[in-house]
């Protein structure tokens, strides 16, 4: 009886470490080449479209720095001093770009593609999922809310011009 009562207590154990090691990885999703848009229409230099992006990172409290004599920013969030992620943007007049460039504590990996299992028809047929030679980027999940957050606001800013 004893064997049975520890075999149990061991495989409860099993099942909650599962479950405290957190959500599952998701591919992450960079924006390419979203087009510059305003509501008014009208074109914006690219020093411009730097200071609607920087604007709109610091307004969701990502710490913006500039590569001197590049048209690219570099924004880090952390996350309740536990999770930090970086990407690049590159922009110009015409378009910018959210890449991943690195992260801290997000469960950041390549895995093979056959690994890679999802629902979302988006992810299901390869098309919108940045792909590395050998695998697609994983991350956990709350990466991906995040960097879309980022991108929505730098649209809301352009829409106000």
């Amino acid at each position: 009886m004893w064997r049975l009562v520890r075999q149990s207590l061991a495989l409860l154990m099993s099942l909650v470490s599962l479950g405290a090691m957190g959500r599952e990885v998701v591919p992450v999703v960079d924006y390419t080449n979203i087009p510059v848009s305003t509501a008014s229409g009208k074109p914006l230099t690219a020093e411009q479209v730097r200071d609607v992006i920087v604007s709109a990172a610091q307004s969701n409290k990502w710490e913006i720095a500039r590569r001197p004599g590049q048209d690219l920013l570099t924004a880090t969030l952390e996350v309740r001093g536990k999770h930090t992620v970086v990407v690049t943007i590159p922009y110009s007049a015409a378009k910018f770009s959210i890449r991943y460039e690195s992260s801290t504590n997000m469960k950041y990996s390549v895995r093979d593609k056959s690994m890679v299992v999802s629902s979302n028809p988006m992810i299901a047929n390869g098309r919108g999922v940045p792909t590395a030679a050998d695998g697609i980027p994983v991350i956990h999940p709350a990466y991906n809310l995040w960097v879309h957050d980022l991108l929505q606001a730098i649209q809301g800013e352009l829409k106000k011009l």
